[in-house]
Order: structure tokens, then C-alpha cells, then sequence
């Protein structure tokens, strides 16, 4: 990919004397269903081995990715990631890009087998690095108090509430939603980091990344849970535990709902 400066041809948006990058259409092998197809221009935010984070001109966060399973919302899959820096600027056309990855849960019903497997995720919290978030729970702190809160790229505390809001979804009843509302309009935004944030607001309205939704869709039926968490525990330093602790706060420890109500949750199919 070549490195060009600024030319006539390139949105205003972007500063006279810029970095960019333009991206092959064939490079691109696959997008999110999220993602706008279109000719699209992002400046770059933060670069790792396995993603360039970016964002557009609304400020919405967009990743390219090389590995199928680190799908997410406003994911591209890259046949390589582009050799740039923060600051720089990329351009691409997604019109003829297929979609390969759904982000937005969709019905999802856990079985009452993993109900047990569940339960076990809330001791993450006696783990070193999440202690923190113990402690604020604990104190009766809301959980939209957790914003920013604790170690990692994506604050520990920012996981917690994503993996929350992934179960109230997942319990899928008047309820939970409420829960969520009243989450959003309490939430500090700006008490978090920019990957955060857009990762919370995703999780708000129920979209999830990849390695999430398959555990989520094998504890729908009765095999593959175990395999599928394995893949959970990898992700990050604490992200993965921090998201399990979230999601088992969510679904068993402070639910919105009856007993009754619940077990009908757990076992439907």
C-alpha cells in the first residue's frame, strides 16, 4: 500500500500534507453486516500487531483486522493490515466487500446446563488485576460507576459492563431492558478511553464480537461451551475475565427478574 500525501482527490476532512493510505479493493476480504458499503476515509487511532483501529468522520470506531475471529462491530477483514501510524489516514471502497460476520445478538437463549458454569464466573473477581471491581460492587456502586475503571487497553471496568449489557440482552425481557436503559442514561461517557466507549455503546444495543457470540451460541444448546471459553480467557490480559465477571452479574447475581421468571429464560430454546 502506497504512502501518498495530499491530492484533490481527497476529502477535505482530511489535513493538507497528511499520511495517506488507499487499500486495495481486494485486500479487503470482509466486513462486518454493520458496516456502511460505501467509499469510506478514517484517520488512524491506535495501531497493534493484530488491528488498526480507526475512526470516521462521525467519530465512530472502525477496525481492520486480519484474523476472522477478532470480528466485532465496523470490523474489515485485510488480507494485511496497512503499514501506518496515529494520525495517518486510510481510504477504502466496501461497496463490493462481502459481509461475513452478524454482530447483533440475535434470540439468544442460554441452556440451564451452563447455568452452573456461569456461576463459577463470578469469583474472576478475586483475581489480582480485578479486585477493584469487586470493591466497587461490593460497595453498591452501580454498575455504570464502573466506567474506566481498573487495568488493560480497554479498562477492566469497561469489560464488566459490556459482558453486563450482553446479558441483560440475552435475558431478553422488559426488565432487562429497563436495566439498560437506566445504564445508558447514567453512563459517563467520558469517564472512559474512545475504544471503550464505542465498545460500550455497541454492547448497549446489543452488538457483540465474535468470540463472545460463539460462546453465547454454543451455551444455547448443549456442547462446545468449554471450548468456546477457552477462546474468551485468551482475550487480553483481563478483558476475557473481566467480560465473564460482567456477564455473570448480569445474569445471576443481580437479576431484574423472578425466580420464576429466570428459569423460563435459562431453558428456553
Amino acid at each position: 500500500m502506497e504512502r501518498l500525501t495530499f491530492q484533490k482527490t481527497i476529502p477535505a476532512f482530511i489535513p493538507r500534507g497528511s499520511s495517506v493510505f488507499f487499500i486495495p479493493t481486494d485486500s479487503a476480504l470482509g466486513v462486518s453486516s454493520d458496516a456502511c458499503r460505501d467509499f469510506l476515509r478514517f484517520s488512524v487511532v491506535s495501531v497493534h500487531s493484530n488491528a488498526v483501529n480507526c475512526s470516521d468522520a462521525q467519530g465512530k470506531r472502525w477496525t481492520f483486522i486480519t484474523n476472522f475471529e477478532d470480528f466485532s462491530p465496523r470490523s474489515v477483514l485485510v488480507s494485511a493490515l496497512p503499514n501506518v501510524r496515529t494520525g495517518d489516514f486510510v481510504v477504502i471502497n466496501l461497496s463490493k466487500t462481502p459481509s461475513l460476520f452478524q454482530p447483533r445478538l440475535l434470540n439468544t437463549a442460554i441452556s440451564a446446563r451452563w447455568l452452573g458454569l456461569i456461576r463459577e464466573w463470578e469469583t474472576f473477581l478475586d483475581d489480582g488485576d480485578l479486585t477493584i471491581l469487586r470493591l466497587f460492587i461490593e460497595s453498591g456502586e452501580p454498575v455504570h460507576m464502573l466506567g474506566g475503571v481498573g487495568p488493560g487497553f480497554t479498562p477492566a471496568g469497561d469489560d464488566f459492563i459490556t459482558g453486563w449489557l450482553t446479558a441483560k440482552h440475552c435475558l431478553g425481557l422488559p426488565e432487562a431492558y429497563a436495566e439498560i436503559r437506566r445504564f445508558y442514561e447514567n453512563w459517563e461517557q467520558e469517564d472512559t478511553v474512545w475504544f471503550s466507549k464505542w465498545m460500550i455503546r455497541d454492547a448497549v444495543r446489543g452488538r457483540i464480537w465474535r468470540r463472545g457470540k460463539r460462546l453465547l451460541a454454543a451455551m444455547s444448546g448443549d456442547f462446545g461451551a468449554p471450548d468456546a471459553l477457552k477462546d474468551i480467557l485468551a482475550w487480553g490480559h483481563t478483558s476475557g475475565r473481566a467480560w465473564l465477571a460482567g456477564f455473570n452479574h448480569g445474569f445471576i447475581q443481580k437479576p431484574a427478574l423472578s425466580g420464576t421468571a429466570k428459569e423460563m429464560v435459562l431453558c428456553r430454546k
